[in-house]
């Protein structure tokens, strides 16, 4: 009634109805707070019947999600055990030891952030998000990048990656420190602040300028000023999965394309024509994150693995390798099914 009025008025008058409601503030402000509490005042003492609603709505999508997809997941899961447990032998047996190794210790925590990151994957796709599976399984490819490179080249390497977090630390303070007023927080103090900047000096002046930058713990690799992603890529031989990058990178940034397309929506654009747009969770999508992160996990691992071989560990990689295959078989089957069901 009152919006029906205000229209009125800004029709009479040849103007906005922002302006109305803009010139008539004072007089309806405090009408929209006691509207605004009787409407709050519903939702809260309705609250739990709303969730419980909604949460019996979620059972019932994720009990169809499961009996598509329950296979894959259900290996994908495991594979994430077996990874994890080898990775875990490997590691105690390096903390054990006297030796220092930067390659052990960056590919035993490259490992072990990566399985972290496999276990949000897995857990984004059981509740149905295969979009956002799949940007995280973009920092999942970087951490299969790196530690290609670490594992095929000598501990110099590693040390220079291990130490090129000081780097960052000095980047972060800068931004921190024009930043922080206006956060609220409070600044760096001068002794922390000295501490950071003397490391970072201390880091070009061992490594040179080119240190500095994103990828300078390896321009002498790549007999380069400026190594970028895609240059590690290639040399490690993962550039094939570039297109798979690249789409998740608009899951990650919010460029127009990610407004468009989504991995969650693959099976209906097929059958329909109307536009959807997804705000919650879809049982479509999941071949394409779950199995480049079966890929990416077998090959953190295999790079673990290689710097200390044993018949054992030879062996483990060939059953991850069955495994990863078989995956990637269950995936296509539960698609094919999902599809078939679409098209009924």
């Amino acid at each position: 009634m009152f919006l029906d009025n205000a229209m009125k008025i800004a029709e009479k008058n040849n103007t906005t109805i922002d302006y109305v409601f803009e010139k008539l503030k004072d007089k309806f402000e405090p009408l929209l707070d006691e509207l605004a509490n009787i409407h709050n005042s519903g939702l809260e003492n309705n609250k739990y019947d709303y969730l419980r609603t909604h949460l019996n709505e979620m059972k019932g999508f994720q009990q169809r999600l499961n009996n598509t997809w329950g296979q894959p997941l259900g290996r994908f899961e495991m594979m994430i055990v077996m990874c994890r447990e080898l990775g875990s032998e490997v590691n105690d047996e390096y903390r054990s030891g006297n030796s220092k190794s930067y390659k052990l210790d960056v590919l035993t925590r490259l490992h072990a952030h990566s399985l972290q990151i496999a276990c949000e994957i897995l857990q984004l796709l059981k509740g149905g998000f295969a979009d956002g599976a799949m940007a995280r399984w973009r920092s999942l490819h970087e951490s299969a990048v790196i530690s290609r490179l670490i594992s095929m080249n000598e501990d110099s390497l590693a040390e220079r990656y291990y130490f090129h977090k000081f780097i960052d630390d000095y980047k972060f303070s800068l931004s921190y420190g024009e930043h922080c007023e206006r956060l609220g927080f409070e600044e760096l103090d001068e002794r922390s602040l000295s501490k950071i900047k003397n490391k970072y000096n201390e880091l070009l002046t061992k490594y040179g300028e080119s240190y500095k930058s994103d990828y300078g713990w390896c321009v002498e690799l790549f007999n380069k000023k400026k190594v970028t992603f895609f240059d590690v890529e290639s040399f490690v031989g993962l550039s094939y999965l570039r297109p798979f990058y690249k789409f998740s990178s608009n899951r990650v940034h919010i460029g127009s394309k990610s407004i468009g397309y989504k991995l969650s929506l693959s099976s209906s654009y097929k059958i329909r024509d109307d536009e959807i747009l997804l705000s919650g969770p879809s049982n479509e999508g999941l071949v394409d994150p779950m199995q480049c992160a079966g890929l990416s996990l077998v090959d953190i691992t295999d790079s673990l693995l290689s710097v200390i071989p044993t018949v054992d560990s030879m062996i483990s990689t060939k059953i991850l390798t069955i495994w990863n295959d078989k995956l990637q078989q269950e995936l296509i089957e539960a698609n094919d099914e999902l599809e078939e069901k679409h098209i009924k």
